[in-house]
């Protein structure tokens, strides 16, 4: 009997601390709810929901961001691009350089169908001065022989010729453009304008006609794209044909 009144009294101290530390507990954390009954004192400690940062609901001001993964650029805002694709001056990429070739740039973009202010693709003579070379970008000089080129790549350098020596003309058309902000504008050379017939579908909105290429060959003749059956001719300077400007990036 002894032990079964030592055990009561155990069970009942056991029973007083636990109550105590409830009610301590309570004090401390925020209660939602609290109940009281007879004389005995006994007090329900209801937590309060997680907050954002633990892992519960989250509204919009608080001090924590989430992190947006966008994906890979377009060509047209400085991503990679490919033959066909919108570029950055609001044309077409019409070739894209191997990647293993070093150079300054790396894709040609046409100006698009639009870029005559609404209007079509529009013709011009090749140069005012039809019966001489252009002068030499580098000296000055008027040459014995043509200092443009027919390469890809070298219709930048083949305008800036012809500026020099003309003040109008195709060349001064193209380098007048100025899409998507641009200044680099330029008249395509021979293989340059080959491309863009080859490509003319993506590219669009071409006439039926010749366009003029920055590729000289004699003091009164410069070579020329036929849009019609793709064949490549030299004509004299002082005929009209159409002009498309075209860049590097």
């Amino acid at each position: 009997m002894l032990i079964g009144i030592l055990q009561s009294k155990v069970v009942h101290r056991i029973l007083a601390i636990s109550i105590a530390a409830v009610v301590s507990l309570g004090s401390v954390l925020p209660a939602q709810a609290t109940t009281s009954t007879g004389s005995s004192h006994s007090q329900t400690v209801m937590f309060g929901p997680l907050s954002c940062e633990d892992g519960g609901e989250c509204k919009t001001g608080g001090s924590h961001s989430q992190t947006v993964l966008f994906g890979p650029l377009s060509c047209e805002d400085g991503g990679e691009c490919k033959v066909g694709d919108l570029g950055p001056g609001g044309g077409v990429v019409f070739y894209v350089l191997d990647p293993s070739v070093k150079s300054r740039w790396h894709y040609l973009e046409a100006s698009p169908e639009n870029w005559n202010d609404g209007e079509s693709d529009p013709q011009s003579i090749w140069c005012q001065n039809e019966k001489v070379f252009v002068k030499s970008s580098l000296t000055g000089n008027t040459p014995a022989k043509s200092v443009t080129s027919g390469l890809i790549g070298s219709g930048a350098k083949n305008t800036q010729s012809i500026l020099g020596s003309c003040a109008s003309g195709a060349a001064n058309v193209s380098a007048a453009y100025r899409g998507g902000g641009y200044g680099n504008w330029f008249l395509p050379s021979k293989e340059e304008l080959k491309l863009m017939y080859k490509n003319r579908a993506a590219i669009g909105g071409f006439e039926s006609g010749a366009y003029w290429s920055s590729t000289e060959l004699a003091g009164s003749y410069s070579g020329a794209q036929s849009f019609i059956n793709g064949t490549q001719f030299f004509t004299q300077k002082c005929c009209p044909r159409y002009v498309r400007p075209i860049r590097t990036f």
